[in-house]
């Protein structure tokens, strides 16, 4: 995948103690914390551990110079969040990504594709990148997103996919697989619902199956809705599929089910936008992966925090 990182800082080396935050049950064949441990450490990285299932994990000590994030996109904001309220420290720490996940979209969309080992011994020769952070006002309290935010059909999968039972020792292709047959039948089914939006100084209301606001490429099972996003551009890319464009968001899932396309299919156009002002009367929304449940018309507004987080990238 070609990725647009064009913007970034040369990697410090005097950068040598990590802290390793880990997510044991990401993935199908999830790593001991041995076994990274021993990954990491063999680099020449002093490695500091811990589980984000065990209380306590988010305690970031004063010698630690980056953190390393073993998990999937969850994890990642998990630790993002953190990061963002983390009290005395005025600066984040950079992030590094060992995927471990599912759907790995964040990794995906900063071009990490190598092993782990790759991973872990390029970022001797890394460099750091500001990844924009989205944020939402107008809810009961400030909101952020990594990947996107938005309405329609993709609450209706997160919530659907929650509650159905996960097969025992499903692959990672198995799982995706499933995820896109669920999203191909609820795109038949559901209600297209009404909004209103400004996108900076442009206006559009329509019914919309899908509506999303986009700071990632990749969106829930590695759809590629926005393959022009850039995380560190301060540019969202909404991506509106109305009624009438039904049919050709079921052709190209379907085409990603049956494995015959990797790309946006037959081009539904997404719109570049720096602030977003969105009214909708729908009752779910959407972050990243959580689902948010709104009570009545709501009007939101999307834009940028003022400074954005740092990830390791291996050079």
């Amino acid at each position: 995948m070609d990725v647009l990182l064009t913007q970034y800082y040369s990697y410090d080396t005097s950068m040598n103690v990590a802290k390793l935050l880990h997510n044991p049950t990401a993935g199908e064949a999830a790593s001991t914390a041995l076994e990274l441990r021993s990954l990491i450490e063999s680099n020449g990285f002093e490695c500091q551990y811990a589980s984000t299932k065990d209380s306590g994990w988010e305690t970031i000590g004063p010698e630690v110079d980056f953190l390393i994030v073993a998990g999937g996109d969850g994890t990642v904001r998990q630790v993002a969040q953190r990061q963002l309220t983390a009290p005395k420290r005025p600066e984040p720490l950079p992030i590094a990504i060992l995927p471990k996940g599912t759907a790995n979209n964040i990794a995906l969309t900063l071009g990490l594709t190598g092993t782990s080992d790759e991973i872990v011994a390029g970022w001797h020769r890394g460099r750091i990148i500001q990844y924009q952070v989205g944020l939402i006002h107008g809810l009961a309290k400030p909101e952020f997103f990594l990947e996107g935010c938005g309405l329609g059909v993709f609450p209706k999968l997160i919530n659907t996919m929650r509650d159905q039972e996960e097969a025992e020792n499903e692959t990672r292709e198995e799982s995706l697989l499933q995820a896109l047959t669920t999203l191909h039948s609820l795109i038949g089914s559901h209600r297209a619902e009404t909004c209103q939006l400004i996108l900076d100084t442009a206006n559009y209301a329509d019914e919309f199956v899908l509506l999303e606001v986009l700071n990632s490429r990749l969106l829930g099972p590695n759809l590629c809705l926005a393959p022009a996003a850039n995380p560190q551009d301060k540019a969202f890319e909404v991506v509106l599929v109305t009624e009438q464009e039904r049919p050709r968001l079921s052709r190209y899932v379907d085409a990603l089910r049956l494995g015959g396309l990797t790309g946006w299919g037959d081009r539904l156009s997404a719109i570049s936008a720096t602030q977003v002002k969105l009214s909708t009367q729908t009752d779910y929304l959407h972050i990243d992966d959580e689902v948010i449940s709104l009570d009545g018309p709501t009007d939101i507004t999307i834009s940028f925090r003022a400074q954005g987080l740092p990830f390791l990238l291996p050079g």
